[in-house]
């Protein structure tokens, strides 16, 4: 897969000690198992010296035209007719 393939972007984040941490796993498995893709994780902290434990994790997901287009013909968002 090329990046150039992918249509649609998303990023997910939390808090990296929190309890919606579990949620938001939850939240990318789902994304995932609709074939999105993990693009990139990273950190970011609001104040490294302060508070070292308060940090964000962000999931970058990105989702291709063929993955999207499968996903909304099986939820039935799309009409579609085989033409034989």
């Amino acid at each position: 897969m090329k990046f150039k393939d992918v249509v649609e972007t998303r990023t997910i984040s939390s808090s990296y000690y929190s309890e919606s941490h579990n949620s938001i796993n939850d939240e990318v498995n789902r994304f995932l198992s609709q074939g999105w893709i993990i693009i990139d994780t990273y950190t970011t902290c609001s104040d490294p010296k302060g508070l070292p434990t308060n940090q964000q994790i962000h999931y970058v997901l990105g989702i291709t035209k063929r993955a999207k287009l499968l996903n909304e013909i099986q939820n039935n968002e799309i009409e579609y007719e085989f033409c034989f």
